[in-house]
């Protein structure tokens, strides 16, 4: 019995085992039958193009191979919006179908003046007429586009977007494929984008290639530095800042041989910064009133024009746009050309403040003056001197002027008593006393 027992409890375990992992993988299977069909009839937003750059020749002919998909269905808004024209969708959901198709040339949602192609033929950039298939069609979620006759202008980073009838939500932004179109098989081009005016912050994507050899290995390398900074067909480099700056190129070695590719510049732009108000003579906040007050900033594109305000327009919560403020041309300063400043000069007191813009945005410095025109300013040891000297002009002048009047005095006021004496003095002495003391009542 113990054996009998012993053989059977394993059979009925590995039975049970058994069942338990039929419906596992049923559960499994039915999981997985129902996610697809949910991608296939209500898909998420995606766009399939290659993942490296492709690499032609002048004149030469190139398929760009592109497909995508879109969320056909919603199910947070129901009964509402147009019936989808490509396939079905979740039960009761919403239907959505494509209204528009494209392709354009740097820009990650299309927004641009000119499309290299438009299902609805609208701005069509002249220099590729006649030269671009959209081999894509209704339903198809094809979306592949070829160009003929290629032309060295025709290198760039390429972009498909569509646009559903969907009320709020949109296609996200789109990284696309790069297109690099050498002079020569055996020649080695490299592509920023974007090809210029790149924000901090922003991802910069550099890619190389040759046409004879679209799999070889890439070198990076910066001018301001001898040493490798990457390797690869394509450098991406996320949230550049201003010391990304430079001039990049790539180097490809067959054998004994080394290619490096044109200069690439990279001009990574930015908002002003460390904006600052000094006064002049510097550091001299109390001074007599008027005083010039200097606004410098750097920026990328340098700032141009900076505007000043004063009062209650400084404040930081305050809305500049209605107050009135004064403009002033900005010069360059120093040996960098993103550096700029610019004076003005004020009569008033207070809070002052100046305003630094460019197309990135602006940066605002105030300072507070304490001058006013009853302050008088320290004097320098030769303002002491002219005014010592001036003071004892001035004295020397009192002193000659009380000189002559007291000769004056005595002189013409004085005189005739003497006189009145020398006169009477032969006459005894009661009488001239008599005389001046008459004289002097009389006076």
């Amino acid at each position: 019995m113990t054996v009998v027992g012993r053989i059977r409890a394993p059979q009925l375990n590995r039975q049970q085992r058994r069942q338990k992992m039929d419906g596992g993988m049923a559960q499994s299977c039915w999981l997985l039958v129902t996610l697809s069909l949910k991608g296939i009839l209500a898909g998420d937003w995606s766009v399939h193009l290659p993942s490296g750059p492709i690499c032609a020749v002048i004149g030469s002919s190139i398929e760009i191979p592109c497909s995508y998909d879109y969320p056909q269905t919603s199910n947070e808004t129901r009964g509402e919006g147009r019936p989808s024209a490509q396939g079905g969708g979740g039960e009761g959901g919403q239907k959505y179908m494509v209204l528009s198709e494209m392709w354009c040339l740097e820009d990650s949602r299309c927004i641009t003046a000119r499309y290299v192609y438009h299902s609805d033929h609208i701005f069509p950039d002249p220099s590729y007429q006649n030269r671009v298939q959209y081999l894509g069609g209704p339903g198809s979620k094809v979306c592949s586009l070829r160009i003929t006759d290629l032309r060295q202008s025709d290198s760039g980073t390429y972009v498909f977007y569509l646009i559903t009838n969907h009320s709020t939500e949109k296609m996200p932004e789109q990284a696309g494929v790069q297109l690099l179109v050498a002079d020569s098989p055996s020649a080695v081009t490299a592509l920023a984008s974007p090809p210029r005016g790149i924000t901090e912050g922003a991802t910069l994507r550099l890619a190389c290639c040759s046409p004879a050899e679209p799999q070889a290995n890439v070198i990076w390398y910066k001018s301001t530095s001898a040493s490798v900074t990457h390797t690869g067909q394509v450098w991406n480099i996320s949230k550049v800042t201003s010391d990304d700056s430079g001039s990049y190129y790539c180097q490809m070695r067959t054998g004994a041989k080394v290619h490096n590719s044109t200069i690439l510049p990279v001009d990574v732009q930015y908002a002003p910064r460390n904006t600052t108000v000094s006064v002049s003579p510097a550091g001299q906040l109390d001074y007599e009133l008027p005083m010039i007050l200097t606004c410098s900033s750097d920026a990328n594109p340098p700032v141009h024009t900076y505007i000043w305000y004063q009062g209650a327009a400084c404040l930081s919560d305050a809305d500049k746009s209605f107050h009135q403020g004064r403009r002033t041309v900005a010069t360059p300063t120093g040996s960098s050309q993103t550096s700029s400043s610019a004076n003005i000069t004020t009569k008033e007191s207070g809070q002052h403040c100046c305003v630094a813009r460019n197309r990135h945005g602006s940066q605002t410095s105030s300072i507070m003056l304490r001058g006013s025109r009853a302050v008088i300013p320290p004097l320098s040891g030769k303002r002491k001197g002219v005014i010592a000297g001036v003071f004892i002009g001035i004295l020397l002048a009192i002193v000659v002027i009380a000189i002559c009047v007291i000769r004056w005095y005595v002189w013409f006021v004085l005189q005739p008593v003497t006189f009145i004496i020398i006169h009477f003095s032969p006459f005894s002495w009661a009488g001239a006393q008599y005389v001046q003391n008459n004289f002097i009542k009389i006076k």
